[in-house]
């Protein structure tokens, strides 16, 4: 005798089904159970049980991006060593943080206003617009651009403006030598040392993966 399919089910369930059978359902008996039926949804949930009776969420571990930051000109200046091919025993904290975003262990978030700054002051610190110009390419390669957001506030320095408006469309804060020098209810700011702290916390983190080197194996003098 063949029975119909509302029978088949109240049989599997001792007669319990208040539901009415949809055939995404059904078919989902025969394997993973079909989370796109509405019936399904209203009985089990959004989502729908992976592991019907397992009773045991899952659970993923975030793995957390690395340290993203706006270097200030002062920073880059200080540290120009980064991008020599040899590294100098007595090169600056600033160099040796910079080396770090070179070996991919922190993002670097820049904007071309800011770039231009970087190849305009490095120029007029003494180094060869060449050489101003190779950096500032290698940052530009690899840096994450935005577009500044315009500041309405009034500022202390307004040559600051296109610093500020870059931390703000990043949301990411700005690694200074002087950090008083931006005001606080504006941006965020981080001493090269604060910034350290937070990349070896995001290198000490168990989940985080092998950094990816934005060296290139090449310097720039």
């Amino acid at each position: 005798m063949r029975r119909s399919v509302s029978s088949v089910a109240g049989s599997r369930d001792g007669g319990r089904t208040s539901l009415p059978i949809c055939w995404q359902m059904l078919a989902g008996s025969f394997g993973q159970p079909s989370r796109h039926c509405p019936l399904w949804r209203r009985r089990f949930g959004h989502t729908g049980p992976h592991d019907l009776g397992a009773g045991r969420k899952s659970v993923s571990p975030s793995r957390p991006r690395s340290p993203a930051f706006i270097v200030d000109t002062d920073v880059l200046v200080a540290g120009a060593a980064a991008f020599r091919r040899a590294r100098e025993p007595d090169e600056p904290f600033e160099a040796a943080l910079l080396r770090r975003w070179r070996k991919g262990e922190w993002r670097w978030v820049t904007s071309e206003p800011l770039l231009t700054e970087y190849r305009d002051v490095l120029i007029l610190r003494g180094a060869k617009a060449e050489k101003a110009e190779r950096i500032v390419d290698l940052i530009r390669t690899h840096a994450r651009l935005v577009e500044p957001k315009p500041i309405a506030e009034p500022l202390p320095d307004p040559d600051d403006a296109h610093v500020i408006g870059t931390a703000r469309a990043a949301g990411a804060p700005v690694v200074t030598r002087n950090v008083v020098h931006y005001p606080a209810h504006l941006v965020k700011c981080l001493t090269p040392a604060d910034a350290w702290v937070q990349v070896d916390a995001y290198l000490k983190h168990p989940m985080t993966r092998q950094p990816r080197s934005t060296n290139q194996g090449a310097g720039t003098s």
